[in-house]
């Protein structure tokens, strides 16, 4: 081989070599992905909705991602009032509503939780979730007909 052609491969070799080192990353903060713009989901409530008979005064609320409860005292609405307020909290992907009051016999309960609950990076908001159960045997859903 030549010396010319030494010298061609050498200067060959090392432009391939600047190429490859310049085009292996390229300095730039990572995007983060799209915007999350759902609200959280229930994926599971203890009790479940509507349940009849339930005498447990801790209800525990399960979500697709960690959710927070915003301004609760303000926002979170139980049927019927309640003489001593709830502990409303949330711990990572759970909401939990611990009643104090003793329950009424036969009686429906509602939580309306209304915008309360919201996801944890973004806020947005579960809009009008609310949770019934009863105490006795039948679910009061005070609809009229006729």
């Amino acid at each position: 081989m030549t010396k010319l052609a030494k010298y061609i491969l050498t200067g060959l070799v090392i432009s391939c070599a600047i190429y490859i080192f310049n085009s292996c990353a390229n300095m730039a903060s990572p995007t983060g992905g799209l915007y999350d713009v759902t609200p959280p989901r229930l994926i599971k409530a203890n009790p479940p909705n509507n349940s009849l008979n339930v005498n447990k005064k801790i209800i525990e609320f399960e979500f697709d991602e960690n959710i927070k409860i915003e301004k609760p005292a303000e926002k979170v609405i139980i049927t019927p009032p309640q003489i001593e307020m709830p502990v409303i909290k949330s711990i990572g992907r759970k909401a939990i509503v611990e009643l104090i009051d003793d329950f009424h016999e036969s009686t429906t309960y509602t939580i309306d939780f209304t915008d309360a609950i919201v996801d944890n990076n973004e806020g947005n908001p579960l809009e009008n979730f609310s949770h019934s159960f009863s105490t006795g045997d039948v679910l009061d859903t005070l609809a009229v007909s006729g």
